[in-house]
């Protein structure tokens, strides 16, 4: 009975909105005004939602994109620094050899050229071996030079090879002048050679930059730049990494 009741009831109020409707169009239009406004009222917050998901996506799909130009462009830069490292490589060996063969053949001494044996990536404060020895000429005491500058001295001598002491290496040790003042050198195994006077307690008296050389028979080969360290003068000179161009001076 219940049910029958409620059945009724709703078939009452359906029929009311249908006459109100058919019969009154103005009221029949404010309420399809209202339930449009409803339904428009309800859908802005979802609508919002929508919008701004969508405007979240696109930012997160953009980012995602030069995330990944950037790395492509990182990629880009690693193997343009890698060319540009071989570059370099490349021009200073031109350079060295352009310099010895060209621009220094009248300045240098008689020398024979000379390649090193094993690894050649090391600096010069190491001992290190040549490829030739005293069958073509090369004696104890000899200079090693590159790109005109000296980087090392020979130290012993076989038939057809022989060791080399760095310039920087604790064993080296020689005289160089420096403003045609004599002065004492010696390594310490850094990138720096100490300097004290020859024969004088007199202070030195010395600017950043002057050059210090070696005279070898009647030639002047370039060790290094006098520099400043922890107060004290020194010379620096050049590390080598390529030998390619290595010669040891034989004679004058």
């Amino acid at each position: 009975m219940t049910n029958n009741k409620k059945l009724l009831f709703l078939f009452i109020i359906i029929i009311i909105s249908f006459i109100l409707v058919f019969f009154f169009p103005s009221i029949g239009s404010k309420i399809r005004t209202q339930f449009y406004y409803s339904k428009d009222f309800a859908y802005k917050p979802i609508k919002s939602l929508i919008h701004n998901t969508q405007y979240y996506y696109d930012i997160l799909r953009i980012n995602n994109n030069y995330a990944n130009e950037v790395k492509i462009l990182e990629k880009e830069i690693s193997n343009l620094k890698s060319i540009n490292s071989m570059l370099l490589i490349s021009l200073s060996k031109f350079n060295e050899l352009n310099y010895t063969l060209f621009e220094t053949s009248e300045d240098i001494p008689k020398s024979v050229g000379v390649n090193i044996v094993g690894n050649k990536n090391h600096l010069i404060s190491d001992l290190f071996i040549i490829d030739k020895g005293y069958s073509s000429g090369i004696s104890t005491g000899n200079y090693i030079i590159s790109d005109n500058k000296i980087i090392g001295r020979i130290k012993n001598v076989n038939s057809s090879s022989s060791e080399a002491v760095g310039v920087l290496n604790v064993d080296y040790g020689d005289e160089v002048l420096i403003n045609k003042k004599s002065y004492i050198v010696s390594g310490n195994n850094t990138e720096l050679i100490f300097i004290r006077q020859k024969d004088s307690t007199e202070e030195l008296n010395l600017i950043v930059g002057d050059i210090a050389k070696i005279k070898i028979g009647n030639h002047y080969i370039k060790i290094g730049n006098v520099d400043v360290w922890d107060n004290n003068f020194v010379i620096k000179t050049k590390l080598i990494t390529s030998y390619s161009t290595a010669r040891v001076i034989i004679s004058d």
